[in-house]
């Protein structure tokens, strides 16, 4: 399924192997983003992320946006094993800031821990900011999906209470600037 939406973004459904490795990637074509000044969001788990530094790696010219963090997952083979999922995460997180042509999207959380609680995402915000930059990071939601737990105003509010210790500089980028250059806003 392809959705073309305005702003330079798109968005391809792929196939997952539960948490497993990614079944597919398109890279037939993906390059070509680039030549419209086109983004690829990327949702992946955290044991994916090496699939996707591959796929920054093989179209250094297309942005890239990693949804959610790259997926700390906290469910299926990695439920109650958050601390030993965050090492694995972390490294892979080193690797994938290191492709320039990627940026994170503070974003998903929440969505399965059920749970709005800025403690809870600290150590993954702070992690996504010090390895990618505020430059290069953008706060998102999964709304709707969060609705069922929480509000989004609550969500903006525990994502700035994770980074309020920033310079207004980067809180603004965060909220603001590196989503407005990355979509074309």
């Amino acid at each position: 399924m392809t959705v073309c939406m305005p702003r330079g973004f798109w968005r391809l459904g792929m196939r997952w192997g539960s948490l497993g490795r990614c079944l597919c990637w398109p890279r037939t074509g993906l390059a070509a983003l680039a030549d419209y000044d086109l983004c690829f969001d990327a949702y992946v788990y955290h044991p994916q992320l090496p699939d996707l530094i591959d796929l920054a790696r093989s179209a250094p010219g297309v942005t890239i946006v990693a949804d959610h963090c790259g997926g700390p997952a906290g469910v299926g083979p990695y439920a109650g094993r958050r601390d030993e999922v965050l090492v694995a995460w972390r490294q892979h997180v080193r690797a994938l800031a290191r492709c320039p042509n990627v940026v994170a999207k503070l974003s998903g959380l929440g969505t399965f821990l059920h749970c709005c609680d800025a403690a809870a995402w600290q150590p993954v915000i702070e992690e996504t900011v010090r390895r990618f930059g505020a430059q290069r990071c953008m706060f998102g939601s999964n709304f709707p999906i969060e609705k069922l737990w929480t509000t989004y105003a609550d969500i903006v509010a525990a994502v700035g209470a994770a980074i309020q210790s920033l310079s207004t500089e980067d809180r603004d980028a965060i909220f603001h600037g590196t989503a407005a250059r990355v979509y074309r806003l």
